[in-house]
């Protein structure tokens, strides 16, 4: 297994674990969502964004279905899911279970006239 596949793969136990995965970012790391305005720069903000997307806007699990490296790049492509617990991409939290997501797809809108929870059941 090559260096960026090893690395990668460790960071994403890490992510799934909800361990130290920021360890394995660089200073200068951006983070992303496809489908959104969401970046975060730097370590510290791409940390706490993955937290929360993970944890706070979603009680999240991630299934992977491609990891694609490259000397010195990296991408995957990961269906996510679990419980919309949080505001997301201007989505209020609904408590649904919605379909996996995709990485690289928006999840699809929330009505509008849905009703929305003040808190999630456990």
């Amino acid at each position: 297994m090559g260096t960026e596949r090893q690395v990668m793969q460790d960071y994403l136990d890490a992510l799934v674990k909800r361990e130290d995965f920021p360890a394995y970012f660089t200073d200068d790391v951006a983070a992303t969502f496809e489908g959104t305005d969401q970046r975060a720069d730097g370590r510290d903000a791409a940390a706490q964004l993955i937290r929360y997307v993970h944890e706070g806007a979603f009680d999240a699990r991630m299934e992977l279905k491609n990891l694609l490296t490259e000397e010195g790049k990296a991408a995957i492509e990961a269906d996510f899911t679990g419980t919309h617990t949080g505001e997301f991409a201007g989505i209020p939290q609904t408590c649904a279970r919605p379909p996996a997501w995709t990485s690289g797809r928006r999840p699809p809108p929330a009505s509008a006239s849905a009703p929305r929870p003040t808190a999630c059941a456990t």
